[in-house]
């Protein structure tokens, strides 16, 4: 027995009275659903969005609010990859991908992507067409303080003129060392977007406009501190999460974006139509520690010297022309492409680019399922992309070559902690995938190749870790060649209402620069649940069980006064099963969850490592509810 589960703490009130309102919240709602079924007309099936690939790529893809139980639980952007993304332990924290994926943007970055997966980018917003006011309000509360709020409003103005916005806030305590005041937040997240869809009456002219801004802080700790005598059994014995001492209490990142995005668009001939797409980006990325010092750094701070801080800001003006048509289920593009940048890496430093590109695609789709596109862009300076997909219901395959600009932070940093100066090649990548996808009655099978190789990698390299201070002698390195197979299964079995469902990964990395992609050998997700009706059919609900395990490997070291992930060799991250209960279910338009994370804490180790020196959430229950109003 664990005496943490006995205790209720006053730091867990808010969660109390959440957990009585939703236990309460099914009898209300099972009073409303007669009445609610013959008084309204309006909701999901009245609701209707798209995204701007919808009219870029014309493929006249639609969809509906969520409403689906399944899987609903999963909410943090590590438990939706499928645990292929590595953070640092908590919500908010660094996150970078564990396999390789090549950048979107083959032209100038500036390499701060730690935060990206808190924002939204311009093509994620959604743009809706409402029949009668539309709010989205989903409120998750847990344990270690965590709370994520995200309230979304669209309605339309006239039949053809939408408006909405949608605000989010993520907060979470600190889970590692002490803290010197009640719920001392660790990250603090608030973001919002407003967004407008506009048709003339005959759909001859479109538009899509957007804005988005997001302010992102997180108290950086470096991880626990492990003193140089101390000699564990093993190294998850250093995990103690409050009790964990820490390597610094005065460090913090804030990053600040803003984002301004229009696409419009004006049809001369059915088959020809010429578009404009603008964006303006912002990106100021800071990290300071008000009292530096000379041991955790590893280099000379005179004892006087005040808060260090470091701050990068990034701003892209982009404008993009271009033509498009289509005939029958044939469509095409063609656009030319300027790109205005400035990065400035620090007081009274700025290095400015102009980029100018051409590129295209030509597509057949026959409808929303099969698709056949070949696309393009090719930049003046001679970095350029490629990518064919062809997919179906039964088969799906994408093949990508690029060659793109090393990010802004490999060639240059002149910072307190950090100097280098280098001129790197251009890493160029192909990228091979292909799934099939079987329904053989109750059984779903989805075996999958994927095949890549990079040339001229570029990556940050540590020479060692310790238990004390920042990975050791930080530099960015180009390999050679490096080749990436990982052939993977999906699994899916249905019995009535028995669902168990699989995917497992096998990774194999060749050739004389495999060091830059450290990867875990194989990867296996198994979820086993129950999903149906519950209480003579008034509910919807899934409960379940669901188990990650991944092959213990040299996972990326995270150095915070660079907001990097760093490749290191001496940190071997244990194999350990992340085990988590789940019930989730529906009433008429609103959706419920509970879950106990981590669940097999402390039954095999104290807990997990996702980074070198970061341990993994500890065991928390967390509640969340997803409402829709449709009036």
């Amino acid at each position: 027995m664990y005496p943490e589960l006995l205790i209720l703490h006053v730091h867990y009130r808010n969660l109390l009275y959440f957990t009585l309102l939703l236990l309460a919240l099914p009898l209300g709602l099972q009073a409303q659903i007669v009445d609610d079924s013959t008084r309204l007309v309006y909701g999901p099936q009245t609701t209707t969005y798209v995204r701007e690939s919808s009219l870029y790529y014309q493929s006249g893809q639609t969809y509906h609010p969520d409403t689906a139980v399944r899987n609903f639980y999963r909410l943090l952007p590590t438990e939706q990859s499928g645990y292929r993304l590595q953070d640092l332990g908590n919500v908010g924290t660094a996150m970078q991908p564990i396999y390789y994926t090549p950048p979107q943007e083959i032209g100038a970055r500036s390499g701060f992507t730690v935060y990206d997966y808190w924002f939204n980018d311009a093509e994620e917003i959604r743009y809706y067409n409402t029949r009668s006011p539309y709010t989205r309000l989903f409120y998750s509360q847990g344990g270690n303080g965590r709370s994520w709020v995200d309230v979304t409003h669209a309605r339309n103005v006239t039949p053809r003129w939408n408006v909405g916005g949608d605000f989010r806030r993520i907060t979470a305590d600190k889970q590692i060392g002490p803290t010197r005041t009640r719920d001392e937040k660790q990250t603090v997240s608030t973001a919002y977007d407003l967004f407008t869809w506009y048709k003339d009456s005959v759909d001859r002219y479109q538009l899509m406009a957007n804005l988005s801004r997001m302010r992102h802080r997180v108290q950086e700790p470096g991880g626990i501190l492990v003193s140089p005598t101390a000699t564990p059994a093993t190294i998850t014995d250093i995990i103690r999460y409050a009790d964990s001492p820490i390597r610094r209490a005065t460090a913090r990142s804030e990053e600040l974006r803003l984002n301004y995005h229009l696409y419009h668009q004006y049809k001369l001939a059915s088959a020809l139509q010429l578009y404009h797409i603008v964006d303006r980006s912002s990106s100021t990325n800071l990290y300071e520690d008000q009292q530096p010092d000379s041991v955790y750094y590893r280099t000379s701070i005179p004892a006087n010297y005040g808060t260090y801080t470091d701050e990068f800001t990034t701003r892209i003006l982009q404008n993009q022309g271009g033509i498009k048509g289509g005939y029958g289920a044939g469509q095409w593009n063609a656009y030319i492409k300027h790109r205005a940048i400035r990065f400035l890496p620090g007081a009274g430093e700025e290095e400015q680019i102009n980029e100018v590109g051409a590129g295209g695609y030509l597509a057949l789709q026959p409808d929303t399922i099969r698709t056949l596109r070949l696309e393009a862009e090719v930049r003046t300076d001679g970095q350029y992309r490629f990518e064919a997909l062809a997919q179906n219901n039964w088969l799906q395959l994408r093949y990508q070559r690029s060659q793109y600009k090393p990010a802004f932070i490999y060639g240059y940093r002149n910072t307190l902690v950090n100097e280098w100066q280098y001129e790197f090649k251009d890493p160029i990548a192909d990228r091979l995938e292909g799934t099939l996808l079987l329904n053989l009655g109750p059984l779903r099978l989805q075996p999958g190749l994927s095949l890549a190789i990079v040339q001229n990698p570029l990556y940050l390299r540590a020479e060692g870790l310790n238990g004390t201070t920042r990975p050791i002698g930080i530099q960015p390195v180009q390999g050679a060649a490096a080749q990436i197979l990982s052939p993977r299964l999906r699994f899916g079995l249905s019995l009535g209402h028995f669902h168990w469902d699989a995917d497992a990964q096998y990774t194999l990395v060749t050739g004389n620069s495999a060091e830059a992609f450290q990867v875990p050998d194989w990867l296996v997700n198994s979820s086993l649940y129950f999903e149906g009706p519950l209480f003579g059919g008034n509910l919807i609900g899934q409960l379940g069980v669901d188990v990650h395990l991944k092959a213990a490997y040299y996972a990326d070291a995270y150095d915070p006064a660079l907001r990097q992930f760093v490749v290191q060799q001496d940190f071997l991250v244990p194999s350990y099963p992340i085990a988590n209960l789940f019930f989730g279910f529906k009433v008429n338009r609103t959706r419920i969850f509970a879950r106990m994370s981590h669940l097999n804490q402390g039954m095999t180790a104290a807990g997990y490592f996702p980074t070198p020196y970061y341990s993994g959430l500890q065991r928390t229950f967390d509640l969340g509810i997803d409402w829709l109003f449709f009036d």
